[in-house]
């Protein structure tokens, strides 16, 4: 009877342990996204205004003739919407660390990207 009441003891508290916990998502200083990030040729820069740009040496593009987006953050939510020909193209991205040296987001095709601060002298 002892082991029984144990058992079921141990049951209800698994039950109420793993119930209604929802994720936390984690939430990001947006003051440490404004600056130069490189992701080996792809370069972003945030400025605190909500303006940013990017470019890919790769490509042979140089931060004169970079792309324009505007961005926010939202927790770990970072929208850029890109200025483009055909009108304003959003990309939402999902922050998962951002710190003064890296940010790492994933893209809606479940792509993580891996930047690190440009520390220019």
């Amino acid at each position: 009877m002892k082991k029984g009441c144990i058992v079921i003891g141990l049951a209800v508290l698994l039950a109420l342990c793993s119930c209604g916990s929802e994720p936390v998502t984690p939430t990001f200083d947006e003051a440490l996204l404004v600056g130069e990030w490189i992701d080996s040729t792809l370069h972003e820069k945030y400025l605190p205004e909500g303006i940013g740009t990017t470019w890919d040496t790769y490509d042979d593009v140089t931060e004169e003739e970079a792309d324009t987006f505007n961005w926010s953050f939202d927790g770990s939510r970072l929208i850029q919407e890109h200025h483009m020909v055909v009108g304003i193209v959003p990309r939402i991205l999902t922050v998962t660390k951002l710190d003064p040296d890296s940010l790492v987001y994933q893209d809606s095709g479940g792509l993580l990207h891996h930047f690190h601060r440009n520390v220019m002298p």
